[in-house]
């Protein structure tokens, strides 16, 4: 799904500024599909501008720039609804992380042990954070099944990596410095 597909999908259900729709990509559902930054989010919104796809007005504010309101037309409507006939592609999954525990057993214990904190830290606060955009949610049923499944597919996730845990450090090398025993001659043969 591009940028401006998302925008106009955050448009399609109301009117935004492009900073509204960073914090739609960075803290609100659309974080779920893509990450965009504002660098990514104003190009879209000017091309969409010029295909006659979105609307803008400037809005005043006191002691403060003006700034434009987005709002999606009857054109950028139909070009949305067109877009949710076009097939989907896959969903892809990468994962710095999981490429990190892929090689832990060569690296020290305390950035392994570091790392996965982190990442426990991690998966903890974002289902703090669904479960409050759940309890605060005046989303459509569609929008509070799609935040029930990013909550399941959270707690997975951190379910997951506790079962990883247990494997990783059951393992014997979990932890152990390779690094001074993979320059050795004698562990090159």
């Amino acid at each position: 799904m591009t940028v401006e597909q998302l925008c106009l999908s955050i448009l399609y259900e109301g009117e935004a500024t492009g900073y509204d729709i960073r914090r739609h990509f960075s803290e609100g559902e659309a974080a779920w599909f893509a990450d965009a930054s504002i660098g990514a989010i104003y190009p879209a919104l000017a091309k969409l501008e010029a295909k006659g796809l979105v609307g803008f007005e400037i809005e005043e504010q006191v002691g403060r720039p003006s700034r434009k309101v987005y709002r999606i037309t009857e054109a950028g409507r139909q070009a949305f609804m067109a877009g949710l006939r076009e097939p989907l592609a896959k969903d892809k999954f990468q994962s710095s992380f999981l490429h990190f525990l892929r090689f832990a057993h060569l690296a020290p214990r305390e950035v392994v042990v570091a790392n996965i904190e982190a990442r426990q830290q991690h998966l903890d606060e974002e289902v703090g954070r669904l479960e409050a955009m759940l309890s605060q949610s005046s989303s459509s049923s569609q929008g509070r099944w799609m935040l029930e499944y990013a909550l399941a597919m959270t707690q997975a996730m951190r379910e997951g990596l506790n079962t990883a845990i247990r494997k990783i450090c059951a393992d014997p090398s979990c932890g152990k410095d390779r690094s001074a025993e993979a320059r050795s001659p004698s562990a090159r043969g």
